[in-house]
């Protein structure tokens, strides 16, 4: 069935398309809605645009960087106290190279 156009006077935005329309209502009487009441109408209206919340995100990319910092904040330390430990290791080697050669000279 081919679509009707209808040449109105009046626009709407529906799913980034124009509507128009012959007729416009207005309601001028004062009513109050709940919160919930207008979240409900304004989830299901496709006319209002959902603006995404970023915040957690955000939160998560935060947590990631903060674990990234301390594994790589441990990982130095750790290579440093491997390398002190070597070092030390070759002291301990060098001190003993020594003392063997004393005895011997003391030996003689």
């Amino acid at each position: 069935m081919p679509e009707r156009i209808i040449k109105g006077k009046y626009e709407a935005q529906v799913d980034n398309k124009t509507a128009r329309y012959k007729y416009q209502w207005t309601f001028d009487q004062e009513f109050t809605i709940s919160d919930n009441q207008a979240q409900k109408l304004n989830d299901s209206d496709p006319t209002v645009k959902k603006e995404k919340d970023w915040t957690w995100r955000l939160f998560v990319i935060g947590i990631l960087l903060l674990v990234l910092f301390l594994i790589i904040l441990l990982w130095k330390r750790r290579k440093k106290s491997q390398k002190e430990e070597e070092e030390k290791q070759a002291l301990r080697e060098k001190i003993e190279a020594q003392e063997k050669i004393i005895d011997d000279l003391n030996k003689k």
